[in-house]
């Protein structure tokens, strides 16, 4: 049995709460320097003036690698999009650099568009690990221009994909005791088991306060809470980092302890664990806001092909969210719980309601009253005056008219969306 080492570490928060990137180029050491200085000439050689910049992340990065343990993690960010011949060369990389460089386990090519990067909600992994988990090598750093990330729910990546992960292992894992057969089931270990550990981490992330992909922190992190089972992800990390070769043992394991895993996560993401605290929002909460309010408004947009969706997502990206934040013109609230942020609310000009939304799972508790009584009272005490219009989408018009609010007009389409203009008079309790 491979011995489990005590290796990887959390990320570190400022004075703000927000996460701090750990990455340094004086930190990676010879004989990595070599290797990374060799990717990042091959990266320019092939794409040119297509390269917008190229990134390290992971041990290497953070100068913890281990010859003949480690990999190393690039990605590059192009200013068009990636292509089929990109794949060749990706392939041909990789071998050249297992070849050249014998001491490293592997090499990790990604590539991703800068507009992909900038505009598309549903790839927020990608500024979330330029923000925090990555070191640009070479072009113009994207980070600066990037906000905060405070570690809590919002962060989860693989808690949420967990049972459609073990469904695939279920349905794609291959039976049978050929070598090839062998050495596939051991990819497919290793796979759905780091999606296990990390799955138990995130579980604990907000209580911890923290935030980590490494597999040994997360498994410390998952043990210090849920003991009683401490023993089962013990055994998901060392089959992560020792793969078995026959998937028998994996499919019982997976049903008991994967099983229990996925009901604990839908039990703690949808536990009410604290109590709401409503507060002004600052761009710093733009990531959490971004993905709140894509979230909901998905299912809502009239043409998800068109100009207006576009450009709705692209001021949903949290680094333009956090510029309109920013913006002296308007306030906005947020209902915050266990570090998660749960509502919010945005009042332009004090008296036009731009945005309100409380997430699909802590609906009915309460959460969207207490904002709107929260912004109610500042515009009562900033304007004195209470008249408010609002744009209402189809779904919401039963909560605006909780709140005092009429139509005033028959529905339209207005920022990708079907609305209901409504107007709420002064007086109106």
């Amino acid at each position: 049995m491979t011995h489990i080492l005590p290796l990887g570490d959390v990320l570190a928060l400022d004075a703000e709460g927000t996460l701090i990137n750990p990455c340094r180029r004086d930190l990676i050491a010879p004989p990595w320097s070599a290797a990374v200085e060799a990717i990042v000439e091959a990266y320019c050689a092939h794409f040119g003036t297509r390269l917008h910049s190229v990134y390290l992340r992971g041990s290497v990065a953070k100068g913890g690698a281990i010859e003949g343990v480690a990999d190393i993690d690039s990605f590059a960010v192009l200013h068009s999009e990636p292509g089929d011949s990109d794949e060749a060369w990706v392939a041909a990389l990789q071998a050249r650099m297992s070849k050249e460089f014998s001491f490293h386990t592997g090499l990790e090519v990604s590539l991703v568009s800068h507009r992909t990067v900038r505009e598309d909600p549903k790839a927020k992994v990608w500024p979330f690990l330029i923000k925090t988990q990555s070191l640009c090598l070479w072009g113009e750093d994207l980070a600066p221009s990037l906000p905060g990330y405070r570690p809590g729910p919002a962060l989860a990546a693989h808690a949420h994909q967990l049972q459609a992960d073990l469904q695939a292992f279920q349905a794609e894992c291959p039976e049978g005791d050929t070598a090839e057969m062998a050495q596939d089931i051991r990819e497919w270990c290793q796979w759905i088991m780091k999606r296990v550990v990390r799955s138990g981490f995130e579980l604990t992330m907000a209580r911890e306060r923290t935030y980590t992909r490494d597999l040994y922190p997360c498994y410390t992190a998952f043990a210090c809470h849920y003991p009683e089972r401490a023993p089962q992800m013990r055994q998901a990390l060392q089959w992560a980092i020792a793969p078995a070769d026959t998937k028998q043992p994996l499919e019982q394991f997976l049903e008991d302890f994967g099983g229990w895993l996925v009901s604990e996560v839908a039990a703690v993401f949808r536990r009410p664990e604290g109590p709401c605290h409503i507060r002004p929002g600052t761009p710093l909460d733009a990531p959490q806001v971004s993905t709140l309010v894509c979230s909901l408004t998905d299912a809502m947009l009239v043409d998800p092909q068109s100009e207006e969706t576009q450009a709705f997502y692209a001021c949903m990206q949290p680094h333009s969210f956090a510029l309109t934040m920013a913006k002296p013109d308007r306030f906005f609230l947020v209902a915050e719980r266990d570090e998660r942020v749960v509502g919010m609310i945005m009042v332009k000009d004090l008296s036009y309601v731009g945005q309100f939304f409380v997430a699909a799972d802590v609906q009915g508790q309460g959460i969207g009253s207490a904002l709107w009584a929260a912004a109610l009272s500042r515009v009562q005490c900033e304007r004195g005056a209470t008249e408010f219009t609002v744009y209402a989408s189809i779904a919401a018009e039963p909560v605006y008219r909780r709140f005092g609010f009429l139509p005033t007009g028959p529905a339209t389409v207005q920022g990708g969306f079907h609305c209901v203009p409504m107007c709420r008079v002064a007086g109106v309790d």
